[in-house]
Formats: structure tokens, C-alpha cells, sequence
């Protein structure tokens, strides 16, 4: 019997659990039945299989929907039997939904699809998900899946977190060291943070700062409400304080770039 295209977004059972899943049958029986969707198998391929292995007589049932669309159904389904690592169900539930909204649009589910060589089906949604929204469907964190989303650049590194032989963690530490194993060559923001990670936080303070000052510039909180003999005195010395520690900052930084 056919598998169904859906179906392929979940590996199939490692050795060890399929004999296991056949010596069940064998002695008890199918006891869940396969669904099927047009003809073809949407969920139960190794149920299948191993009915077919032990020769028992597989039972079958037509996927009903009752309101959810059989993809979904799918997702729910192994997501929830499945002995899945954390990081399988993180890169398949992107398999199925597409790269997060922050890693953009051009990663849609049904990109992702052709590029997988599925069919496209029309109860994948174009919209790129959230990283609460896929974390909710795979039943992990939200750092799993931005880990995992991060390496969706390296077929190498997908393809072992799909087979479930690398964490999400060790993906992630694998991408950095190649990044900035390539910074060293060609300075980057990116390679940047992958050499010095805390060097995020400290571009992300100069910016709160720059971004701070504009918007007092504009007015925006009011600056031109301050009382000029009261408090400006005591902003103007926390002004020279500040300036008097990027300057320090600046210094340092200027010594390393000189080393």
C-alpha cells in the first residue's frame, strides 16, 4: 500500500523499536488501526509493516477530519507517540510549518515542501509561523526550536537532527564554530558574536543608548519639560558620567584592535 506524501515528514521507527512494535502485533494483535486518505497511508506506516513482517491482517480506517485538516493530524499524532528527541521534533515541526517569522518569509511551508520533493497540499499555511507556535506544536522550548532554526542553512546539520543523531545544542555549537572559523577571514557581525558571545550584549547596550538619545532629541519623553535650573544640573552630571565610561570603553577597545 501506498504511504501518503504527509506521512514523510516522520522517519520511520529505528531497528530496535520496530522489532519491538512486531513482537506486540504478533502477540496482541493490530490494536490501533492505520488511517488512510485517499487510498494511501497518512498515518501507521509501521504498523504497517510490521503487520505485513509477522503476516497479521492489517485493520484500516478512513481519515474523517472532523474540522482539522490531516496535516495537523499527522503532526499531532507523532508528536505525541513518537520516542522523538527533542531536536527531531523541533527540525520536523519546521519541516511541516516553515523556518520562523523572524528568519522570513521565503521559508514558507509549501517552499519548503517542493523543496523537499512533496506535494504541495493546501492545508499548509503560507504564513510564516511564530517560535511560541511551533514550540506549542512540537511540545518543546522555544530555545529548541531557535536553535534548530538557526542551522537551517546546513543540510549536514538538519539531516542529523532529523535522524535524531544530534542535539539542537550541539547544531547550534557546530554552526558558531563554522562561523566563526570563517569570521577569521572575513570580519562579520555575525562571526562577531559567534567568537565573543557577550559582544551581542554590548552592541545591543551602544544601541539602547544612541536610540535613547534620539528619541530625548525628539521630544519623545518630554525632554523639553525637564526644569532647567532644578534637574538638568544632576542629568548633566550623569551625561559626563556616561561619556566618561564609553570613553573608557573606547579605549580599551581601541588597545585591543592596536594589539
Amino acid at each position: 500500500m501506498e504511504y501518503h506524501a504527509l506521512a514523510d515528514y516522520f522517519p520511520m521507527l529505528p531497528p530496535e523499536e520496530f522489532e519491538q512494535l512486531k513482537d506486540s502485533i504478533k502477540k496482541f494483535g493490530l490494536l490501533e488501526p492505520i488511517t488512510t486518505l485517499d487510498g494511501k497511508i497518512l498515518d501507521g506506516r509501521n504498523r504497517y509493516e510490521a503487520c505485513q513482517a509477522v503476516g497479521v491482517e492489517p485493520k484500516y480506517q478512513e481519515y474523517k477530519g472532523n474540522g482539522h485538516n490531516p496535516l495537523d493530524f499527522v503532526v499531532a499524532a507523532n508528536m505525541r507517540r513518537r520516542h522523538l528527541t527533542e531536536a527531531q521534533k523541533a527540525q520536523i515541526i519546521i519541516d511541516v510549518e516553515g523556518r520562523p517569522a523572524a528568519m522570513g518569509r521565503e521559508d514558507s511551508g509549501i517552499e519548503a515542501a517542493i523543496a523537499r520533493g512533496n506535494n504541495v497540499h493546501p492545508w499548509v499555511d503560507v504564513r510564516p509561523p511564530s517560535y511560541t507556535e511551533l514550540a506549542r506544536k512540537a511540545g518543546v522550548s522555544e530555545q529548541t526550536i531557535k536553535r534548530v532554526a538557526e542551522v537551517q542553512d546546513r543540510p549536514e546539520l538538519t539531516a542529523q537532527l532529523r535522524e535524531g543523531t544530534m542535539t539542537a545544542r550541539s547544531a547550534s555549537n557546530e554552526r558558531m564554530r563554522e562561523v566563526a572559523k570563517k569570521a577569521e577571514i572575513e570580519p562579520t557581525w555575525q562571526g562577531l558574536y559567534a567568537k565573543a558571545p557577550y559582544a551581542n550584549a554590548i552592541t545591543q547596550a551602544l544601541s539602547a543608548v544612541i536610540n535613547g538619545v534620539d528619541r530625548w532629541l525628539s521630544n519623545e519623553y518630554g525632554l523639553s519639560k525637564i526644569d532647567p535650573r532644578g534637574h538638568t544640573p544632576l542629568l548633566l552630571k550623569r551625561v559626563d558620567q556616561a561619556i566618561a565610561a564609553l570613553e573608557r570603553f573606547k579605549k580599551a577597545l581601541e588597545e585591543l584592535r592596536d594589539e
